[in-house]
C-alpha cells in the first residue's frame, strides 16, 4: 500500500469519525433543547398556577369582605333606628323636664345627662357610618379614600392630606376593597401611634402601576403590631 492510498484511507476514516460526532452532536443538542422547552413549559404552568391561586385567593376574601360590609350595615342600621331612635327620645323627654320648676342642682344634672346623650349619639353616627367600603363600586377607588380621608381629617388634632396624581386604572373590586383597607389601616395606625399633626397619602399611577405612598411628621419608633397589621394587608394584594 503506498502512501497515497493510505492517505485517502485515513482521510475518508476521519471524515466517518468526524460525521459521526457531527450527528451525535445534533441529537443531543436537540435533546437538550426539548428538555429546556419542556422545563420552560413546566415553569409558565407553575407560574400561571400560582397566578390563579393568587387571584382565587384574593377573590375568595374581597368576598368574605363583602360579607362583612352586609354584616356591619345591618348592625349599623339596627344601632341608628333601635339605640339611637332610643337616645332622641331622651334628648327629647329631657328637654321637656326642663319646662317644670326645677333647682339649679337639678338642672346640672339634666345638663350633665344631655351632654353624655349627645357624646354618645355622635359615637353611635361614626360607628353607623364606618368602614363600610360598599361604595367602591359606585364612586371608585381614589374618590372612596379620598371620603375617609375627609372623615378622619382632624381626629386626634391630625391633619390628613390626600392627593391622587395619574390616569387610574380598574383594579377590579377585589384588589380595590385591598388598597382601601390598607389605606384605613395606614391611616388608623398613624392616629393611634404616631401622634403627629400631619399625614400625607398619596395615590398615583405610572406605567400603568399604582403606587401608594404614606408620610406623617409623628414619632418614627411606632407600634410593632401596626407594622405587622400593615404588611398583613400588603400581602392580601400580592398577586
Amino acid at each position: 500500500m503506498d502512501i497515497w492510498t493510505l492517505s485517502l484511507a485515513l482521510s475518508v476514516v476521519i471524515n466517518i469519525v468526524l460525521l459521526f460526532r457531527f450527528f451525535q452532536f445534533r441529537r443531543l443538542s436537540a435533546s437538550a433543547t426539548n428538555v429546556l422547552a419542556q422545563r420552560a413549559s413546566t415553569d409558565a404552568a407553575m407560574d400561571k398556577c400560582k397566578t390563579e391561586r393568587n387571584n382565587l385567593r384574593l377573590q375568595l376574601w374581597a368576598e368574605v369582605e363583602k360579607a362583612k360590609d352586609l354584616e356591619r350595615k345591618k348592625v349599623n342600621q339596627e344601632l341608628h333606628d333601635g339605640l339611637g331612635a332610643d337616645l332622641t327620645e331622651a334628648q327629647y323627654t329631657i328637654s321637656l323636664m326642663r319646662r317644670g320648676s326645677l333647682t339649679p342642682a337639678e338642672h346640672r344634672v339634666l345638663d350633665n345627662l344631655s351632654t353624655s346623650i349627645s357624646v354618645l349619639s355622635h359615637k353611635i353616627r361614626s360607628i353607623s357610618s364606618g368602614n363600610s367600603a360598599e361604595r367602591i363600586d359606585e364612586v371608585g377607588l381614589t374618590e372612596s379614600i379620598r371620603q375617609f380621608a375627609r372623615k378622619k381629617d382632624g381626629v386626634r388634632g391630625t391633619s390628613i392630606h390626600f392627593e391622587a396624581l395619574g390616569t387610574a386604572r380598574d383594579l377590579g373590586y377585589p384588589r380595590a376593597l385591598a388598597v382601601y383597607r390598607l389605606v384605613q389601616e395606614i391611616i388608623a395606625n398613624s392616629l393611634k401611634h404616631a401622634k403627629c399633626q400631619n399625614l400625607w397619602v398619596r395615590l398615583f399611577w405610572e406605567e400603568g402601576r399604582m403606587v401608594l405612598e404614606a408620610e406623617d411628621d409623628g414619632q418614627a419608633d411606632g407600634s410593632k403590631v401596626a407594622s405587622k397589621s400593615i404588611r398583613r394587608r400588603v400581602d392580601e394584594l400580592s398577586v
